[in-house]
C-alpha cells in the first residue's frame, strides 16, 4: 500500500476472479448414468446500482444562474431546514457470486422409457442489500408504537446505503419420467 495515496474509486474492484466449472457424467451400468455438475458465477452490477454511485460524495449542489449575486447561490447550512438525505456506497463491497452444483441420476426403464431423478442447490453470497441508516427508532409505551426519533435528524428519512451484505440459498429436488 502506497502511504498518501487514494485510490481512483469508493469501491475496489475485484482482482480474484477465479470461476471454475466441472462435470463429470459416469455410466454405472449399460441402463444407468450418473452426473454431476458445480461452478461459481460472478454477477454483474445492475445498472440500478450503479446509477446510485455516480451520485455519491463529494456532494453536491445543484442550481440555475440568474442575475443573482454569486453570493447568492449556495444557501447557508443554517437556513436549510431540512438536508436531503445522501445515498451511500460501503467501500467494503465485493461482487456478488453464486455457487451452484447438481446431482442426477438417470435410469433406462426400456421400451423408450427413462427415469432421471436430480437434485438443485445454490447459495449466492455478497448480494445487493439497501438499509435506511437513518430509520426512525420506534418506542413502544403500554402495546402502543410511537414514533421516535432518527439518529441524524438534520436528514430526511431514506438515509440510504448500498451494500453487498445479502446471501440466497436455492435447493430444488426433481423427478422426471419420458415415454
Amino acid at each position: 500500500m502506497t502511504p498518501n495515496f487514494y485510490p481512483a474509486g469508493i469501491v475496489q474492484p475485484m482482482k480474484k476472479g477465479f470461476g471454475p466449472r466441472v462435470g463429470i457424467a459416469y455410466q454405472a451400468t449399460p441402463t444407468t448414468v450418473i452426473r454431476s455438475g458445480y461452478g461459481i458465477y460472478f454477477d454483474n452490477t445492475n445498472t440500478n446500482e450503479l446509477q446510485f454511485t455516480r451520485t455519491l460524495a463529494p456532494l453536491y449542489f445543484q442550481a440555475s444562474l440568474t442575475n443573482q449575486f454569486v453570493a447568492g447561490l449556495m444557501p447557508g447550512i443554517n437556513s436549510i431546514s431540512l438536508i436531503p438525505p445522501p445515498f451511500s456506497v460501503s467501500a467494503k463491497n465485493r461482487v456478488p457470486y453464486t455457487q451452484e452444483w447438481t446431482l442426477s441420476i438417470q435410469q433406462d426403464l426400456g421400451h423408450g422409457t427413462l427415469f432421471e431423478l436430480a437434485y438443485t442447490g445454490s447459495a449466492t453470497h455478497k448480494l445487493w442489500k439497501r438499509y435506511d441508516q437513518n430509520q426512525r427508532v420506534v418506542n413502544s409505551t403500554n402495546g402502543f408504537t410511537l414514533p421516535g426519533a432518527s439518529p441524524f435528524p438534520a436528514f430526511g428519512v431514506g438515509m440510504l446505503t448500498s451494500a453487498t451484505v445479502g446471501n440466497s440459498a436455492f435447493n430444488g429436488l426433481s423427478a422426471k419420467l419420458e415415454l
